[in-house]
């Protein structure tokens, strides 16, 4: 197999794997948004941003440290 091959194949598994995440993220967000919800914050103010935004990093943190 020649390198251009490899190459294209590569960039194919990265694409791929971009567009499975993308449907994840947003699933993941709809349910980071369902929690800080959940427990009173308003979806418009300051306060639930900054959970939606701490959950998804503690969320992002949990699941590339199973990776390491």
């Amino acid at each position: 197999m020649n390198i251009s091959k490899i190459v294209a194949f590569g960039l194919l598994a990265v694409l791929a794997s971009a567009c499975a995440s993308s449907g994840n993220n947003e699933m993941q967000t709809a349910q980071e948004r369902r929690a800080c919800a959940d427990i009173g914050l308003d979806p418009g103010s300051a306060i639930f941003a900054s959970c939606v935004g701490n959950l998804d990093a503690s969320m992002f943190e949990a699941n590339t440290s199973a990776y390491r």
